[in-house]
């Protein structure tokens, strides 16, 4: 069976709606919340049984100015009665189980029938991996588990309104690799701190920044921002074809700073079975649903690595202000020159610096020297706050925001947002997606 934990912002939604289930007997009545009508919104139907109601009431509320209008009804029957008149597109919400006694074979043709007019979510606790693909199959619904029912329900309203096809594309994403440019470079801190940066300055109800890490055996984006990794590279490499939201959701451990994280269990057996194939699957189809992708790459080099870097929008290189450092990340220029990456995608990050004119290490002309012609940052240092927030699972950038290490962090997430609005031609002006295959194409 497929279940899903529901997130921090989730489970507080749950916990607003605590004890809505009905009393036994409760009288069952078809209720119309009206609500300011206006460009992009639309009906929203609740199909459900008596428990659900106080549910439903809530999720009504919530909705709002989002839905020209939110009906409730007990059966797939009524609603079907509606959509026979002229009617606009709309959402409809099966809350399982239906005192109607109509089963998700019911949902299914229902959804066949009428996909041109409606869009159908399933909530249930749990689907059979059969039954959730016979549904998303049909091109007009999906199954949202009950737990994370509010949260997920009205992500997907905000979608519909954009446009009934629920294309998440809007404009083009960045995707940044984060490459290590030695041990202990903190790739994986600057990968998940901006992702952080990027969620706070977005307005979407719905995440649309992430972090995939791709450090398979010792990736540690989980520790930083405490979620437990889901995903399933093995899975996705039997069959990369078979990558679609739903499929997305169950691997994707979502955190309650609006960032999602994509992350295998740490495991260092079993790595051969992890194909380029795979990975490339996976990055294309997170280009697709996400405004800001941060991939956390590894230390050492796999097949898929310089492929993952030449085609991605910005490369940080990670490095402290050390003589070893600037040797390594000389050393990774030359390779990543030989790989055709363009040098102009490339930036500096350099880490923990410590600044100060006691402190010990390059100073910052002796490390531009090494390294001229980039484009730097230097994030300043600040051990306690990494090590306090680190240990409590708390990103820096939502603790400490007056620190300079935290305003370190801010710079480098200007200069990449800065990369998104010149990719995009003019700031803020959404434009289709130049590619639709990124990585592993012909």
């Amino acid at each position: 069976m497929l279940r899903r934990k529901p997130g921090p912002a989730g489970m507080e939604m749950l916990a607003r709606i605590a004890g809505w289930a009905e009393p036994a007997g409760a009288p069952a009545q078809a209720r119309l919340w009206p609500a300011d009508g206006g460009a992009g919104v639309m009906p929203v139907h609740f199909v459900h049984g008596r428990e659900y109601q106080s549910l439903v009431d809530y999720l009504a509320q919530e909705l709002g100015a989002s839905a020209s209008a939110v009906k409730s009804y007990h059966s797939l029957q009524e609603v079907q009665a509606v959509l026979l008149g002229p009617a606009p597109f709309c959402l409809v919400v099966v809350m399982h189980p239906l005192s109607s006694g109509e089963t998700l074979d019911d949902v299914i043709a229902f959804a066949k029938d009428n996909g041109a007019r409606a869009y159908v979510a399933y909530v249930a606790e749990d689907v059979s991996a059969v039954d959730f693909r016979r549904l998303l199959n049909t091109g007009a619904g999906e199954w949202f588990p009950k737990q994370s029912a509010p949260l997920d329900l009205m992500g997907l309203l905000e979608r519909l309104r954009q446009h009934p096809a629920a294309a998440r594309a809007q404009g083009e994403c960045l995707f940044t690799s984060f490459i290590p440019g030695g041990g202990g470079a903190g790739a994986s801190t600057l990968a998940a701190e901006t992702a952080v940066c990027f969620a706070r300055r977005s307005r979407d109800t719905e995440p649309r920044a992430c972090v995939v890490d791709l450090n398979l055996q010792y990736g540690n984006v989980c520790d930083l921002l405490d979620v437990a990794a889901q995903l399933d590279l093995k899975a996705i490499a039997a069959d990369p074809e078979r990558i679609d939201d739903q499929l997305l959701a169950a691997f994707r451990s979502r955190t309650g700073y609006g960032v999602d994280v994509f992350a295998p269990p740490k495991n260092a057996q079993g790595l051969e079975a992890v194909t380029p194939e795979a990975v490339f699957a996976l990055c294309n189809a997170l280009s697709q649903r996400y405004d800001f992708i941060n991939a956390d790459l590894p230390p050492h080099v796999y097949p898929w690595t310089d492929e993952i870097i030449r085609n991605s929008d910005a490369g940080v290189i990670a490095a402290t202000c050390s003589v070893p450092s600037a040797l390594r990340v000389g050393a990774l220029l030359r390779r990543l020159e030989a790989q055709h990456v363009r040098p102009q995608s490339l930036l500096l990050a350099v880490n923990r610096f410590p600044g100060g004119l006691l402190s010990r290490g390059l100073t910052r002309a002796e490390f531009e020297r090494a390294l001229p012609d980039m484009q730097s940052v230097y994030i300043a240092q600040d051990d306690a706050l990494a090590a306090e927030c680190a240990n409590a699972g708390r990103p820096m950038v939502a603790s400490a925001r007056r620190r300079p290490v935290v305003r370190g962090i801010e710079a480098l997430a200007d200069i990449l947002v800065a990369r998104r609005d010149r990719k995009r031609g003019a700031p803020g002006a959404p434009v289709k997606r130049a590619r639709s295959r990124l990585w592993g194409g012909p």
